[in-house]
């Protein structure tokens, strides 16, 4: 290519590589170097940080809270996801049964809380969850069912964080697979059903394989931000009872501006980043290969 073809691609990409360069790429460079020093928030003068090599790394892995905060959100990553993905799917299906008109409407419902700010979702869910005067006790007294220590038992705690970022994250799910279902040509389902497919069947072989590069994506996304829960946990348990709720990056943020050891915040953090790439790899890897089939 001319040189002023490569000066107008310079010109428009430049910016954007520039910020991605400066606010992202240096500060993960940085953040390799200050996971093999020992320092403190309070005193972040170079001279105050001693090299220490791979020992903050050795002190978290060692530490049985991080291993409790690492359990805890992987399940919550596991039934998040896999939540969002079966209810996104199942409703996104009913919503192709209704009249476009009232289609739109319902669709714009279920996406509001995808909108509304996880502190706010998370003060109300918080207000449905209480145990003397809550609406889900409440519900479950006119069952006969006892009322439940939602966010006081520690059995119970991480459940009530998992259903509200369901509910939270189900919108956006719902969107994205109405949008994939609505591409795929009607003339399949006509002809499965000329050869006698019933419902099931046809959902089964034209619906779900022709949707996988939307579940791609939208269990990519899901997973990615699944493992980097904070807000919810906060705003709802504090991580408590215990360290039942207790996920990593509240570790991170215990750890930095709590007991102000910024080495092992900043070693954790690049374990969760190993983590998220590798895992969201394997499952882009795995999702293409039984598209490929």
């Amino acid at each position: 290519m001319s040189l002023r073809r490569w000066l107008w691609i310079g010109f428009f990409l430049g910016p954007g590589l520039v910020y991605f360069l400066v606010f992202h790429w240096v500060p993960v460079v940085e953040c390799v170097f200050f996971s093999l020093q020992r320092w403190s928030l309070l005193t972040v003068r170079a001279p105050t940080r001693p090299f220490v090599g791979l020992e903050n790394y050795r002190r978290v892995l060692s530490d049985p809270i991080f291993w409790a905060s690492a359990k805890n959100t992987t399940l919550y990553t596991v039934f998040v996801v896999a939540g969002t993905v079966v209810l996104g799917v199942i409703v996104a299906r009913a919503l192709i049964e209704i009249s476009p008109r009232f289609r739109n409407i319902a669709q714009t419902l279920i996406f509001l809380p995808v909108v509304v700010s996880m502190v706010g979702v998370a003060i109300i869910w918080k207000w449905l969850f209480d145990y003397s005067s809550g609406l889900i006790n409440y519900l479950l007294g006119l069952l006969r069912i006892s009322p439940i220590a939602w966010l006081t038992d520690s059995s119970w705690a991480l459940p009530a964080v998992i259903i509200t970022s369901i509910w939270k994250q189900l919108g956006f799910a719902v969107v994205i697979f109405l949008a994939g279902m609505l591409e795929i040509p009607i003339t399949y389902y006509e002809a499965a059903e000329v050869d006698g497919a019933n419902f099931w069947q046809s959902f089964r072989y034209i619906t779900l394989p022709l949707l996988r590069p939307t579940t791609a994506l939208v269990t990519v996304t899901q997973l990615i931000t699944a493992l980097q829960v904070f807000t919810q946990v906060y705003v709802m348990t504090e991580g408590g009872p215990g360290d039942a709720t207790r996920v990593i990056v509240q570790y991170i943020y215990d750890q930095g501006f709590q007991f102000y050891a910024m080495g092992n915040a900043t070693a954790v953090s690049l374990l969760l980043m190993a983590a998220i790439l590798v895992v969201s790899l394997v499952q882009l890897r795995l999702i293409g290969r039984s598209a490929d089939q």
